[in-house]
């Protein structure tokens, strides 16, 4: 089965993108996750499509998906901005993959064909290269492949856009988190002991790593955002995100809490106790 390609679309692939608007949603997504475009930075069209040589309106096109990813926000006056970490969401976002990412990866060791994995050892080779070679970049794109090729490997095409598709407003907090040596390592770890457990065809030890790299994932997003200190928005108001460096009440904007900051946050991860039902190999998990 083909591995969608997960998201950012890396650059090699933009000139094979279908029409211009998609080629300018492309280009700006690609930049929001790999923090080129800073969290609040204000997008103006008109910037943007004399710096892509191009009219406003395939820009306009290209934000508003931005704004149905929730990679972008509108503000008064229909302003555009790039959206900001925001704790609520991501809790939501781990809990989502806790219900999710265990299923999945139970299925993919009882359905992966050889195809299967074989892609999703690619795909865990090229993440660890990058994760390890502390390209912060270069590992949140691949690291969403290896996430791709592990839910393409479960053969459910809904669940793996649902997977997809929840990953997207975070996605941008990855780039802080893989700043952060230790943290990098861990999901290293934590993804090896993944693919490890669906090459064997263990479905119960697939999702018990699985949870284990959700939980440590969202231990180590929350170290970044506490340091952050994001503070919840007023009820009825637009959110506004307040960061606070070195223990300082500094208010400012997040675009200038930079990666270097981020870098100095510790990694954690929680030791999961899970009773889960075995599937055994061959057997179907999803109902006719």
């Amino acid at each position: 089965m083909a591995v969608t390609q997960a998201w950012p679309v890396p650059d090699a692939e933009l000139e094979r993108t279908a029409s211009l608007s998609e080629r300018v949603y492309a280009r700006l997504q690609s930049d929001v996750l790999a923090g080129r475009l800073r969290p609040g930075e204000r997008l103006l069209d008109t910037r943007i499509a004399a710096q892509l040589g191009v009219s406003r309106t395939p820009v306009r096109d290209a934000l508003r998906q931005l704004v149905r990813d929730q990679l972008v926000r509108t503000s008064a006056g229909g302003r555009y901005h790039v959206a900001e970490p925001d704790r609520a969401v991501f809790l939501e976002f781990v809990a989502c993959r806790e219900l999710l990412e265990p299923g999945a990866a139970a299925a993919a060791a009882a359905m992966a064909t050889s195809a299967d994995r074989a892609a999703l050892a690619a795909a865990l080779q090229q993440s660890s290269g990058a994760l390890r070679g502390a390209d912060v970049a270069a590992a949140a794109h691949d690291t969403l492949d290896f996430h791709a090729a592990l839910a393409a490997a479960a053969h459910n095409g809904l669940l793996a856009e649902l997977l997809r598709f929840i990953r997207v407003p975070v996605a941008p907090l990855r780039g802080l988190i893989f700043a952060n040596g230790d943290s990098a390592a861990a999901t290293d770890r934590e993804h090896h002991a993944i693919y490890a457990a669906v090459a064997a065809g263990d479905a119960t030890a697939a999702a018990e790593a699985a949870l284990r790299h959700a939980r440590g994932d969202r231990d180590r997003g929350l170290l970044v955002l506490d340091r952050m200190f994001i503070s919840p928005p007023p009820t009825g108001r637009p959110g506004r995100a307040e960061a606070r460096l070195g223990g300082k009440p500094d208010r400012q904007s997040l675009s200038q809490w930079d990666i270097s900051t981020a870098s100095q946050v510790g990694s954690a991860t929680s030791p999961a106790a899970l009773q889960l039902t075995a599937i055994a190999p061959g057997e179907n998990p999803w109902p006719k």
